[in-house]
């Protein structure tokens, strides 16, 4: 038996990803836990970012987006088994999502590298923030945790500014709207643009292209009995993976003709 967790707010595409893949999850009526009826593995849902740690340490396999992978990568060290990559999030059949820089509109910021010194960039990831203005030559510091710099908000952004370091401030949801009012640039997940819109906000850049990736334990892999199981789910996910991200309608009527 696989002990699988999913995301708790993808739980609808990745429970139809299993189904087409002849894998039926049934969740105990006010739990978080179920069971796939074919093969009585346990299966956990879950908030994202709490995936990959779950997988490294309790679970076998999971299923979750590429962007938490890495963020827990940079922050932790964890390495993952990456055994499949599916190109849905939220929804299937439309953009895959991606984690981007965003202002409002009436700002003239048209690139990242037009981004000032002393602006706070307002996220849930600060390592793959982090990561990508590195990258761009930029200097960070992060509130709470840079050594030497001021816990105060207020004073925190004054010291990036006469630093000359862009600040990051972990913020857990609300990003449009603190955008909006203008707390500062945000890095958020935007997979259909709607959220941008009703917040007046564009992209000036992407960070992550999302994916949703089949993540292992090596653990797991290790295990002869368990290997074999996890092999056989990589394999009818990848199969199927074609008609839930509607990029192939015939994938999955030939699937279910061979089973």
């Amino acid at each position: 038996m696989l002990k699988i967790v999913i995301p708790k707010y993808m739980q609808e595409t990745t429970t139809r990803h299993f189904l087409d893949a002849h894998r039926t999850v049934r969740f105990q009526k006010g739990l978080n836990r179920g069971t796939i009826n074919e093969t009585g593995d346990l299966v956990v849902r879950l908030r994202s970012f709490d995936i990959p740690v779950e997988v490294d340490d309790s679970c076998d396999i999971g299923l979750c987006g590429s962007d938490w992978v890495k963020e827990k990568e940079l922050q932790l060290g964890i390495k993952l088994a990456i055994l499949g990559e599916y190109n849905y999030g939220r929804s299937s059949g439309g953009n895959s999502p991606s984690l981007d820089l965003v202002v409002p509109n009436d700002n003239s910021l048209s690139s990242i590298q037009e981004v000032e010194t002393g602006s706070m960039i307002l996220t849930e990831y600060p390592n793959l923030t982090r990561e990508h203005f590195t990258i761009n030559g930029f200097e960070t510091a992060e509130l709470g945790q840079t050594v030497d710099a001021p816990t105060s908000p207020d004073d925190f952004r004054d010291w990036c500014r006469q630093n000359g370091k862009i600040g990051i401030r972990v913020v857990h949801g609300a990003i449009p709207e603190l955008v909006y009012v203008g707390a500062g640039h945000g890095v958020m997940v935007n997979e259909s643009g709607k959220t941008l819109r009703k917040n007046d906000l564009k992209v000036v850049d992407t960070i992550h292209e999302i994916k949703t990736l089949l993540i292992a334990d090596v653990d797991a892999l290790n295990d002869d009995h368990k290997r074999e199981e996890i092999e056989s789910l990589r394999r009818d996910l990848g199969e199927v993976n074609w008609a839930i991200s509607g990029e192939s309608e015939t994938a999955l009527r030939n699937f279910k003709e061979r089973r």
